[in-house]
């Protein structure tokens, strides 16, 4: 999550995009009470919707595909552990 809050505090990156990482943060964070794959999933659909946003720096695009990219693999490997429970 420190890259999705890295996102928040650059001043480069517009305050309507913030909020919406602002939001993907909230997706995942464990307080939810939600399984982990769905606030994975939650949080990477919300994170494509705003790489999609024409007002998204360059850079910050590249910092959300990092940030997805992780969550893909995350998401691979909790399918794996959940599968091997049952």
């Amino acid at each position: 999550m420190s890259i999705l809050e890295e996102i928040c505090k650059d001043p480069a990156v517009p305050r309507s995009v913030k909020k919406r990482v602002e939001e993907a943060i909230s997706r995942l964070h464990p307080a939810s009470q939600r399984p982990l794959l769905v606030r994975i999933n939650s949080c990477s659909s919300l994170l494509d919707d705003i790489n999609n946003d024409p007002s998204v720096p360059p850079h910050t695009r590249t910092f959300i595909w990092q940030v997805a990219g992780l969550l893909e693999a995350a998401g691979k490997a909790e399918r794996l552990a959940s599968q091997q429970k049952n």
